[in-house]
């Protein structure tokens, strides 16, 4: 679904969880993020995934293309991907209260 994007940890790895595990996922993301119109450079799609992954008390492990896949199909752009860690347009706000959310358990 991806094409054109050359990199490691590919967001096509999305589609190997569990529809369940999928539709979780993308709920996560719409739930708590919000897209801006720039990029925010202070996190990475391998630190926004950790986060995702606490807020399901540590019972999540996603891959950092699987986060990536999500991401994407969630609405959200990403910046040079032909890195592995990716920045997308997320609010450092959304962000913030996510990590003070996932940081109550």
């Amino acid at each position: 679904m991806f094409e054109g994007i050359k990199c490691e940890d590919h967001p096509n790895e999305f589609y190997d969880l569990p529809e369940e595990t999928q539709k979780y996922v993308l709920a996560i993301i719409t739930d708590y993020l919000s897209p801006i119109k720039s990029y925010n450079r202070s996190v990475t799609s391998y630190g926004l995934k950790h986060l995702i992954q606490k807020e399901k008390f540590g019972n999540l492990y996603l891959t950092n293309g699987q986060f990536k896949g999500a991401m994407l199909l969630s609405g959200f752009n990403a910046a040079d991907t032909s890195k592995q860690n990716w920045h997308f347009n997320v609010s450092k706000r959304s962000v913030s209260d996510l990590k003070e959310y996932v940081g109550r358990f």
